[in-house]
């Protein structure tokens, strides 16, 4: 199974956003690796997810060890249609629109850029 993500910058115009393959059974660490490929990211800051619904972050430093999303799964909060944010470097603040389009098979193990 896979899941297929719009990524947007909020404020962003134009729009900068990407659209992604992710595989299931990540974590959140791993999420934050591949949204900071696709964007550019260095890899240096503080981030986080948020899902406005449930009021659930989970927030991660560059270091997996000092983090609560090296070891929180994406599966239980990945739904088709909804919608998180992601924060990524707490003082310039670059938030994130995370769209879940839809959840496809997917049997790779690796994720795509898809646009």
């Amino acid at each position: 199974m896979g899941y297929r993500l719009k990524i947007t910058i909020k404020n962003s115009h134009p729009p900068i956003w990407r659209r992604i393959l992710i595989p299931d059974h990540i974590t959140f660490f791993d999420l934050d690796d591949i949204i900071e490929a696709a964007f550019g990211w260095e890899h240096e800051h503080l981030f986080a997810f948020h899902f406005k619904d449930s009021h659930t972050k989970f927030v991660g430093t560059p270091i997996p060890e000092d983090s609560d999303t090296a070891h929180a799964c994406i599966d239980p909060w990945i739904k088709e249609g909804i919608s998180f944010t992601y924060t990524y470097d707490f003082g310039d603040n670059w938030i994130h629109t995370v769209k879940v389009e839809k959840i496809i098979p997917y049997d790779e193990r690796y994720p795509q850029v898809l646009k």
